[in-house]
């Protein structure tokens, strides 16, 4: 009976004390994430290989152009060191020729003090899959950026170089 009464004393004792972890309180993240969207539009230049199939046997010029949409996420932390992005891209080449030239880009990077993106990441292609690299400056800020970026695909022997522009929303 004596080992009854000590149990229930002291388990009375644990019940009653505050539960409350103090590590168990929501911190204060270290780190924002915003999303921003938004239409591009520009050109691509094609190296020797490709460009040489498209006035041959398509009776395209070399250079054509891009219209497309973007998806951007960018993690900043809270205070002023370099963020990190990572952004898809869709376009579509040559509908002025007549043409459907499908691309999609996958990039990420950092993004510097003054709005200097620099990005890696695979590009796929009708032609095949390379590695872009790119540099993107935006101007404007709050509720709408503009982009202009230029980047170069590079795919073995060939490459592919493409200047853009548009504008981005945060969701």
């Amino acid at each position: 009976m004596k080992t009854f009464i000590y149990l229930f004393i002291f388990s009375s004792i644990a019940f009653c004390q505050n539960n409350i972890n103090r590590n168990t309180l929501p911190k204060e993240s270290l780190v924002e994430k915003t999303r921003y969207t938004g239409y591009r539009l520009g050109t691509i230049t094609y190296s020797k290989l490709f460009r040489d199939f498209l006035e041959n046997d398509w009776d395209s010029p070399s250079t054509l152009v891009q219209v497309g949409w973007e998806t951007k996420s960018i993690i900043h932390p809270t205070d002023n060191s370099p963020k990190a992005f990572t952004k898809s891209m869709w376009l579509i080449a040559g509908l002025e020729h007549g043409l459907f030239l499908p691309q999609f880009n996958w990039q990420m990077g950092l993004i510097t003090k003054n709005n200097l993106e620099i990005g890696i990441g695979p590009y796929l292609t009708f032609i095949g899959t390379a590695l872009i690299l790119s540099v993107e400056n935006r101007k404007g800020s709050g509720v709408l950026t503009y982009p202009v970026s230029i980047g170069i695909a590079i795919q073995k022997n060939e490459f592919s170089l493409s200047l853009l522009v548009g504008f981005e929303t945060p969701n």
